[in-house]
């Protein structure tokens, strides 16, 4: 075995296990670049193996051809796995050179040229690409790898030795060499893209482990922010002052910001001033007493006004007070996130002298807790409105003489207020928690829970009830929250022992005036009876028919009062009386009274059910009388066939309407009924003064008289 058939045979293992490696790599990493340098890699031993089968078989053109495409081929892939390893776009005039390279070294076959002209285009294409390959690792960005520069270097020199391949490949002698240092050469270019590749990788995760102690210290970053706010949330739901939770919500947030001074300040009402509330540090040794105000203005005006969080890193050596105290520490920065309540400013967090200055961050997490800070002023001012209202309500229950008391919806008292519990001496504890039949008994206790349960359904519910020989009474309602759901019952109870004894001393003595009353109507009754029976036994006495009717007529009108007397003694109602029933019986009595022979008349009688007191029912009567005693003598002769209308009621304008009509002779002619002399008629117009109404005559077939009244 020949030098050269030696040299060969290592060269082509070296490319193999190149081959196995870099493909080992692409199947582990998922690297394309790798992929495609394990197969320049495979193509490049082909090179290896047709110099092997030439020395064999013979045949040097065929052999020749073959090794210098595989050299070609496996150049041109190697420069598109440096592309894709940059991440850059391969140029097209590469393919088309490797294209044109792989077209000359058919011109072996035709041997229409010498060796020189024909390895140089080859030779230089091969040695182009490597040259380019070696700048490309020699210029790769910063840091700069020792892979890169070693796969840099090696190319380069590969590229050189390339040029010498026309000149010395002939010379037998060197042609083992050749392949030696070529083997070589690849062996510190593989070499040297593994470094670079490990150092990449190496890089990757040393980023990727920067990144993740970064993303570590955000997170704790952001632990430490949620830790401070949870615990200024924790201090507001502890419904603590303002001023204590102003001053825990400001140590977070000064301690999170590295802030070494700063208050906390609510606005003044004109705005001007603000007034500290917590100030940190309170006294600098060495300086005057801090006073409690500060001034709004320059930057601290401008974030009130605006509402937006606000900071400033003044330069060394700046005059900076106005954001301070008088008297307090010397200022290099300030940072002022305002206290908004309803979308207006009502004060700030000023943080100041952080070392190195504010940054944004700053502003983000002080911005969080002054939302805190406004919430706890929102809490602090609504639970100084509710105080201030429970101690109007107590002020105010306390000083009725009941009970007011609640009940869940389990009927269980929840609350017991007022100062009757206290003057009847009961426990709040006997019965919070508890129903009412526990605590009142099976009797009393199951009346309450009737009634709340009216109530838990909607109702307004108000009833008496009696315990001990006791009376009270209880009016309960609904509670409802928001969404109108009704979540209890509110009540309140009342001691109307002393009123039900008033009630019934009222109801005997009512009784007893009833009877009274209605003794009187009776009496009133009996004595005008006797006066109209006294007048008539007179009348029998008077020969005169003329006088005889005028005392007949006055004891129709004696008669027709005291059927009014009489109405109300058998009337439940003593001050008034069914006017419909009345005149039904008055109107009978006169017909029967003036009945004639040979005159027939038909009553119609059209009254509403109307109760009327007796200060309009007798003179209302008397009308009816009158007029109705007139139709009867003189409206109708004998043979006539008569109808007298009588209608009662009331308008729609609430008045009241009395209409009387018959179908007779009427009035005469030019009769003014103001002026006239018979009795009745000015009976009539007399009565309807009385009642401060209004009469109307209408005549024609019969007369009309309508009276109207309040």
């Amino acid at each position: 075995m020949n030098t050269l058939t030696i040299s060969l045979i290592i060269s082509f293992i070296n490319t193999v296990v190149l081959v196995v490696i870099f493909y080992y790599l692409y199947l582990q990493y998922d690297e394309k670049a790798m992929g495609t340098w394990s197969l320049s890699w495979l193509v490049y031993s082909f090179r290896f193996v047709f110099m092997l089968l030439a020395g064999q078989f013979g045949g040097r053109a065929f052999f020749t051809v073959g090794h210098d495409i595989s050299s070609l081929v496996s150049a041109f892939i190697l420069l598109y796995g440096l592309y894709q390893y940059s991440g850059e776009k391969m140029r097209a005039w590469w393919g088309v050179g490797c294209a044109v390279c792989i077209a000359w070294t058919f011109t072996q076959f035709a041997a229409i040229t010498g060796f020189l002209m024909y390895a140089l285009p080859i030779s230089l294409y091969t040695a182009a690409i490597f040259f380019r390959t070696g700048l490309a690792y020699l210029r790769m960005p910063r840091p700069r790898s020792y892979g890169s520069i070693i796969t840099g270097i090696a190319f380069l020199v590969w590229a050189f030795h390339k040029l010498n391949y026309p000149f010395l490949r002939p010379m037998d002698w060197f042609v083992p060499w050749g392949y030696f240092i070529s083997s070589t050469l690849l062996i510190l270019v593989a070499a040297g893209i593994l470094t670079g590749y490990f150092e990449k990788v190496r890089n990757r995760l040393l980023a990727n482990e920067k990144s993740l102690d970064e993303a570590l210290l955000d997170s704790l970053r952001r632990e430490t922010q949620i830790t401070l706010l949870l615990e200024g949330a924790r201090t507001i739901l502890e419904n603590r002052a303002f001023g204590e939770t102003a001053r825990t919500i400001f140590e977070s947030c000064r301690r999170y910001t590295g802030a070494t001074a700063g208050y906390v300040a609510l606005l003044s009402a004109n705005g001007l001033n603000s007034e500290i509330i917590y100030l940190y540090p309170e006294e600098v040794p060495g300086t005057a007493s801090a006073s409690s105000l500060v001034q709004v203005r320059g930057l601290l005006a401008e974030a009130f006004a605006s509402g937006r969080v606000m900071y400033e890193n003044f330069p060394e050596g700046a005059e900076n007070s106005g954001y301070l105290p008088v008297g307090h520490t010397a200022l290099e920065n300030v940072l002022i996130s305002p206290l908004v309540v309803g979308g207006k400013t009502v004060g700030g967090i000023v943080l100041v002298n952080r070392k190195g200055g504010f940054i944004e961050e700053d502003a983000q997490i002080t911005r969080a807790f002054a939302d805190l800070a406004s919430i706890a002023l929102m809490n602090s001012m609504s639970l100084e409105m509710l105080e201030k209202s429970e101690n109007r309500f107590r002020t105010l229950v306390e000083s009725m003489n009941d009970v007011v008391f609640t009940l869940d919806r389990e009927l269980r008292h929840t609350g017991l207020y007022g100062s009757w519990v206290e003057h009847y001496s009961i426990e709040e504890h006997a019965f919070l928690g508890r129903k009412a039949v526990e605590v009142l008994g099976v009797e009393a206790g199951t009346i309450h829970e009737q009634m709340a349960l009216r109530a838990l359904c909607g109702e307004n519910v108000t009833y008496d009830w009696s315990l001990a020989g006791s009376h009270f009474q209880t009016s309960l309602s609904p509670i409802r929250d928001a969404l109108g759901n009704i979540t209890g019952v509110v009540g309140v109870g009342r001691d109307i022992t002393l009123l039900k004894e008033t009630e019934a001393r009222l109801d005997a003595s009512l009784r007893e005036k009833e009877l009274l009353l209605k003794e009187v109507h009776h009496r009133v009754k009996n004595n005008m009876q006797i006066i109209s029976s006294l007048i008539n036994l007179q009348s029998q006495l008077i020969g005169d028919k003329e006088h005889r009717d005028i005392f007949s007529e006055t004891s129709a009108r004696v008669r027709t009062m005291a059927l009014v007397h009489e109405k109300l003694y058998q009337s439940e109602n003593f001050a008034k009386i069914n006017f419909r029933e009345y005149l039904h019986e008055l109107v009978a009595g006169l017909i029967s009274m003036y009945k004639r022979d040979g005159v027939n008349v038909d009553l119609i009688i059209r009254v509403e059910d109307i109760e009327i007191g007796i200060d309009r029912a007798i003179p209302c009567a008397q009308i009816v009388n009158e007029l109705v005693s007139n139709s009867l003598k003189y409206a109708f002769g004998p043979g006539d066939k008569g109808v007298i209308e009588i209608s009662f009621g009331k308008t729609d304008q609430g008045k009241y309407s009395l209409f009387v009509a018959d179908n007779g002779r009427g009035l005469p002619e030019g009769l003014d009924i103001e002026k006239v002399k018979t009795l009745g008629l000015q009976l009539v117009a007399g009565l309807v003064k009385q009642l401060k109404g209004d009469l109307s005559i209408e005549r024609g077939a019969g007369v009309k008289f309508f009276v109207l009244f309040e």
